[in-house]
């Protein structure tokens, strides 16, 4: 005998067909379980039940049922969708069709995600892990129920910890398909806003147990540059919804839900452009992930953080004039950014893939100041621990390692992505107006000043540890320039030679042998201009370099010979 009686007593109506529930079903769970594979329509929808008799009465409980059920012999109950939930405002209600569930082919939902491109969506991978389960996976939209597959060939995972899973993905429509999704309002990735803590945010999402549009709006709490955090809890499916400040920009995606009375995080878009950066730089990423994420950067206004190719660029920070000049050396263009922080002589600037970093004293201000260009602006980092001036800086591998100076031995690295500084192994000598270079993944130091002493050493910082080399210099140099000519093996040029206690300007160039330590004189260079304060940069032809006074020379590799490069500066235009 079933739940209720011998004899099936109650039937289900859904868009004019009539399922007899089995005698098994004895509450609402189990109702609900067996209605959706009755009606696979309603597998991934949030729906609920009217009393065909009564349709203002809508059952919602294992009391009203089993009621109903006790004085009635017969009890036909209509299932029907329920409405999601709509914003008053066009322009937010436009946006909310382009939120989409995340469906395993012949389950229920899964999780959330959105349009950020006509085809391109951020959406939650906590349940798959690889491009390969893609295949398995669908983007339903609420707007007339489309249900369309994605590109198995785009997959960009983001961040790379385990107990964050999102992933940029591909939408690949069919003919039918086509048409809608380019109907829709993507929400774009917006670098340049932050959210505001205690500021109002709102998440459109759905759920597993009621996997229909909703949206709630609440307060926000910052936690770092990574995550903030949303005042209200959000049931299990609503991973991957993105979240929106007051004027209806995208300022994070919803990352987690913990319990009821622990709201869920939200991972900020500033952190998930960063984490996109990474993968288009790349070597390893396919061609069509590049070309996806190039496409997401089009699409947005993150375009204008695309001006500068820093990863081709050197720089010179003109303390005087309060300006810095970008020379790109891949279209051979200079520009000047102007408003450049009260930096003082004896800073140093470095380009990376995230912007340029400049670190050292200012004018009345920190000695230990630090300031990150990022396309747009001058972005106030967190300062260095120690007071860095007259010293060298670096990239490798995602950090800008800033090496001793006058007053400390210090080597701190600067994180681009956590926007933090560490502590380094401390190279033994205070040095400062020397040169440092980045060869194969190693960092050297070359030549510089200690006190008053002048040296030509070499040291190198090599997993975590400094050594000091062998073979040295072939003299006593400061402020030397280096560059990299061949795989191991560097052109040493200018700076001042000191020769018993007498400095004399540097006239000569060698060739630097990293392995054997061996060094040839190069004829016919002539260069007695001080470097070390700002970092070359190479291409397949040549190599350019900023000496510390602002000149700009290009170094041929072929022609073995260096000219200098006259230039009119352009100056960007303010960002609209």
């Amino acid at each position: 005998m079933g739940c209720f009686g011998s004899k099936p007593k109650l039937r289900v109506e859904y868009r004019g067909q009539t399922k007899t529930v089995h005698q098994t079903v004895c509450d609402m769970a189990s109702l609900h379980s067996y209605v959706q594979t009755s009606f696979p329509d309603l597998m991934s929808h949030a729906f609920y039940f009217r009393n065909s008799e009564d349709t203002s009465q809508v059952v919602s409980s294992d009391t009203e049922l089993k009621r109903l059920m006790h004085f009635k012999p017969f009890l036909k109950l209509q299932a029907e969708k329920a409405r999601p939930f709509e914003f008053p405002d066009p322009k937010w209600q436009a946006l909310s069709n382009s939120v989409f569930k995340l469906r395993q082919k012949g389950h229920e939902l899964a999780g959330t995600g959105f349009m950020v491109t006509q085809r391109l969506a951020i959406t939650t991978t906590e349940n798959f892990s690889g491009v390969s389960a893609l295949k398995q996976y669908s983007a339903l939209f609420q707007l007339d129920s489309v249900e369309v597959n994605f590109n198995s060939e785009v997959f960009i995972p983001f961040p790379d910890q385990e107990s964050i899973r999102f992933a940029v993905v591909e939408l690949a429509p069919d003919s039918q398909q086509t048409e809608f999704l380019d109907s829709l309002t993507p929400i774009p990735l917006q670098s340049t806003l932050f959210a505001e803590n205690e500021s109002l945010a709102t998440v459109i999402y759905y759920t597993r147990n009621f996997p229909v549009l909703q949206a709630k709006t609440s307060e926000i709490h910052l936690f770092d540059h990574k995550f903030f955090a949303f005042e209200e809890a959000l049931k299990e499916g609503s991973s991957g919804a993105p979240v929106l400040n007051s004027e209806a920009k995208l300022i994070g995606v919803f990352s987690s839900y913990k319990s009821d009375d622990m709201p869920g995080s939200v991972l900020n878009v500033e952190y998930i452009v960063e984490k996109l950066s990474n993968h288009q730089e790349s070597t390893l990423e396919t061609e069509p992930c590049h070309l996806a994420i190039e496409r997401i950067w089009k699409s947005s206004s993150l375009e204008s953080k695309q001006k500068f190719n820093f990863s081709e660029s050197t720089c010179f920070l003109d303390t005087q004039n309060r300006n810095m000049v970008i020379f790109n050396a891949s279209t051979c263009t200079a520009s000047i950014v102007p408003d450049l922080p009260p930096f003082e002589k004896g800073s140093s600037a470095v380009c990376t893939p995230k912007g340029i970093l400049i670190t050292g004293p200012e004018q009345h201000g920190s000695q230990k100041s630090a300031t990150l260009f990022d396309g747009v602006a001058f972005v106030k980092v967190q300062n260095t621990a120690e007071k860095h001036s007259f010293h060298c800086s670096v990239y490798l591998e995602g950090k800008v390692y800033v090496i001793s100076g006058k007053k400390t031995t210090a080597v701190e690295t600067f994180d681009l992505i956590e926007k933090t500084w560490k502590q380094a192994p401390s190279i033994p000598k205070k040095k400062f107006n020397f040169s440092g270079i980045v060869v194969s993944g190693s960092i050297f130091v070359l030549g510089g000043q200690e006190k008053t002493r002048v040296t030509h050493s070499v040291w190198k910082l090599e997993n975590s540890k400094w050594t000091k080399l062998s073979f040295h210099l072939p003299f006593k140099l400061s402020n030397v320039g280096a560059i990299l000519v061949e795989t191991h093996k560097l052109l040493i040029f200018g700076g001042v030679i000191n020769q018993e206690d007498e400095q004399i300007d540097n006239e000569h160039a060698w060739e630097l042998n990293l392995n054997s330590g061996k060094t040839n004189s190069v004829k016919g260079l002539k260069l007695n201009i001080s470097f070390g304060s700002f970092q070359p940069v190479n291409n397949q032809h040549e190599a350019v370099i900023f000496s510390n006074s602002g000149q700009l020379l290009r170094y041929h590799y072929s022609e073995k010979n260096f000219y200098e490069v006259r230039f009119n500066y352009s100056v960007p235009h303010e960002p609209s």
